[in-house]
């Protein structure tokens, strides 16, 4: 069998010596604890690719690399991520899925009314965390996926201004109720997954969202166990005649 190809400190120097660099992609390197901080100096640096390695930690200097766009940190073995610094670049992805992040995402003392304003794709599936954030709102106006399954969530923050967000992936976690401003997303929410949670009811309001293609809800104990096997066309239409029925008006 081949043996894995491993980065020695010896050849990340030399990498970090090319400061024009654009794309750095270490996946499957075996790197331990933290990237060498070394990797300040490629301030010209777009993507950082080191998926699968055993990182846990993330240097200061990243501070540095005031054009990164997109960071893969997935299939590490981070517990937090320093959100201070990563807030401060132009991030427009952001993967760290598959490692033991736990506890809220963002900390209190990271603000939300300007975090990560330009970040279209963040997924954190597969990790423990309790909530993306302990503060009651958090801003991602040009997010649009979201993947945050199989973690240990009960609720997520007001997306009443997510007004980008087009899917909404979080399966396998403890969720209580559609998020707060979901069904607001008329025009923009094209497909969500719940399946798995612990969802009673579908608001009505469901039935005006406009783009809304997909909603997966198997595995949830909902009142109304119709919903669990209807298509979206089929429990709009449900969800439009009860609101009649009772009076609502969206």
């Amino acid at each position: 069998m081949q043996s894995r190809n491993k980065l020695d400190n010896a050849a990340f120097d030399i990498i970090t010596q090319i400061p024009s660099l654009r794309e750095l992609r270490l996946a499957d390197n075996e790197l331990c604890r933290e990237i060498p901080s070394t990797i300040g100096s490629l301030v010209n640096l777009e993507i950082l690719d080191v998926h699968n390695n055993r990182l846990s930690h993330l240097p200061t200097s990243l501070r540095s690399l005031v054009h990164l766009r997109h960071l893969d940190v997935s299939k590490n073995r981070f517990t937090a991520l320093p959100m201070d610094i990563l807030s401060s670049l132009p991030l427009t992805e952001l993967f760290a899925s598959h490692n033991a992040l736990f506890a809220a995402l963002f900390s209190s003392t990271t603000g939300t009314s300007d975090v990560f304003s330009k970040l279209q794709v963040l997924e954190v599936a597969n990790n423990a965390l309790a909530a993306l954030s302990f503060e009651s709102t958090l801003d991602f106006p040009a997010l649009r996926r979201l993947d945050v399954s199989n973690n240990r969530l009960n609720a997520l923050p007001d997306m009443t201004r997510w007004t980008a967000l087009s899917v909404l992936l979080a399966e396998e976690n403890d969720l209580q109720c559609l998020p707060q401003g979901f069904v607001g997303l008329t025009h923009t929410m094209r497909s969500a997954s719940f399946r798995c949670n612990n969802i009673r009811l579908v608001e009505l309001e469901v039935a005006n969202m406009h783009a809304l293609e997909v909603l997966s809800l198997e595995g949830n104990p909902l009142r109304d166990r119709r919903y669990l096997v209807m298509s979206v066309d089929e429990m709009k239409r449900d969800l439009l005649r009860k609101a009649e029925v009772e009076g609502e008006m969206f």
